[in-house]
């Protein structure tokens, strides 16, 4: 079942707000969801790029007369204030550990996600189900999950029918001028695109964690497949324009190798497109063999939640409920990062990314690493390393060593509960 039915149940139950803890100014009945109108707006912070919030607001208004005041602010804003004024925050997934670690959100009832009859309603998709929990507690509506994808030219699809090891795949690669290093790095896509190299080369079960092991604490990335991982990078960045695409925004790189007139591939999360690149027909998604798992989810892909100053909990969960509505989404999605909405053309590139990916977003075994608390932190100790190999300034193990160093100061004197945390990140 969708997971806005089970957000609809948690509007629904009478018992819900008062377990949630926030203030509410009604009690709504269960056999009658309308709420009166309150004079407070909801106040929805949303920490991903919007193009338009005007639109959005107006999308609320045309079905509801209740105020809501929408805000974009920045991924540190949540991390860095005490109490964020917001009842609703809207944040890419990966936060969800350093959210909930300083109390910023909070989870949703059990009760509040069962039906009448006991049963459990949540996502139908299991990584929809995985990214909004933790320590086994649901804590919002997924919006949209985050699965790079590998993309080909036409040039490069019409000499690959089956999938293949990366080996085959970068022998028939374009070669030339890598073209400048771009003055601005995208590191987040960066990690991204590394993540997603590596999800094909990891051999280990991702039940107990593929960057840490997780009694101890210490970091994997010594391991073999971590420098097998910066190897494809670096040849990925080889070609032509390659290093500015691989070093760009998952849009510019989507747009690069989809209109590529060469044999080039790329790689790129279609749910963080924006502009041009989400109408984009041209190119290919091409399947590489995995030896053991069939994607990553990175987690840029939105999250919904009710903040710890959540002060109207009926209205809050019912923006929840409209975030998750189907034509809701499918105005905002190409508005707000990290919002995916169902397609109907089958003929862009983005629908057929959705469903090449449909195996790996229903699979309870994809990887959702880091989503521990300082995930931002250890993403960007990866990312500035990864850069520095790239760039010829370190080898792979010493790009891997230095982040695994990094890593450790990130931990500092917290390893234990962060082996705690990572567990429970984990579902364990």
């Amino acid at each position: 079942m969708k997971i806005f039915r089970y957000i609809q149940l948690c509007f629904l139950l009478t018992g819900a707000s008062s377990l949630i803890g926030c203030k509410q100014p009604e009690v709504v009945e269960k056999e009658d969801p309308t709420l009166a109108v309150s004079e407070f707006p909801i106040r929805v912070w949303i920490a991903s790029p919007v193009s338009d919030i005007p639109i959005i607001q107006r999308q609320w208004q045309a079905g509801s007369e209740q105020p809501i005041e929408i805000k974009q602010v920045h991924a540190q804003d949540l991390l860095s204030k005490e109490n964020p004024e917001a009842d609703v925050l809207v944040f890419p997934a990966r936060l969800i550990g350093d959210l909930i670690a300083k109390g910023a959100i909070q989870h949703i009832p059990e009760n509040a996600t069962k039906d009448d009859e006991g049963n459990e309603t949540l996502p139908a998709l299991a990584a929809e189900r995985t990214q909004v929990q933790f320590a086994r507690k649901i804590y919002g509506a997924s919006l949209g999950c985050s699965i790079p994808v590998a993309i080909a030219s036409n040039k490069l699809a019409e000499q690959i029918s089956t999938p293949l090891n990366w080996d085959s795949v970068l022998g028939k690669l374009d070669t030339g001028s890598a073209g400048n290093w771009p003055a601005e790095v995208d590191h987040e896509a960066l990690v991204d695109r590394y993540l997603f190299i590596l999800g094909t080369l990891v051999e280990k079960n991702p039940t107990y964690g593929l960057l840490f092991e997780v009694v101890k604490m210490e970091s994997r990335l010594k391991a073999p497949e971590f420098l097998r991982a910066c190897e494809v990078l670096q040849r990925l960045t080889e070609q032509p324009g390659g290093r500015a695409a691989f070093l760009s925004s998952h849009s510019d790189a989507w747009i690069w190798s989809a209109s590529n007139e060469t044999p080039v591939l790329g790689i790129a999360c279609p749910s963080e497109l924006t502009g041009e690149a989400t109408s984009v027909k041209e190119g290919a998604i091409l399947e590489i063999e995995h030896a053991n798992l069939i994607g990553w989810n990175t987690g840029g892909g939105l999250i919904a939640a009710l903040s710890s100053t959540c002060q109207q909990t009926s209205h809050s969960l019912t923006v929840l409920k409209w975030l998750q509505d189907g034509q809701t989404r499918g105005v905002v999605a190409p508005l707000v990062m990290g919002i995916e909405a169902e397609q109907s053309d089958v003929e862009l590139l983005t629908w057929k990314a959705r469903d090449a990916s449909r195996a790996a977003l229903d699979s309870d075994t994809l990887p959702f690493e880091p989503s521990l608390p300082h995930a931002l932190d250890y993403r960007a100790a990866l990312a500035k390393e990864i850069l520095a190999f790239l760039r010829g300034d370190v080898t792979a193990e010493q790009a891997m060593s230095n982040t695994d160093q990094a890593w450790q100061e990130i931990s500092g004197d917290e390893p234990n509960n962060l082996s705690r945390a990572y567990e429970q990140s984990l579902g364990l």
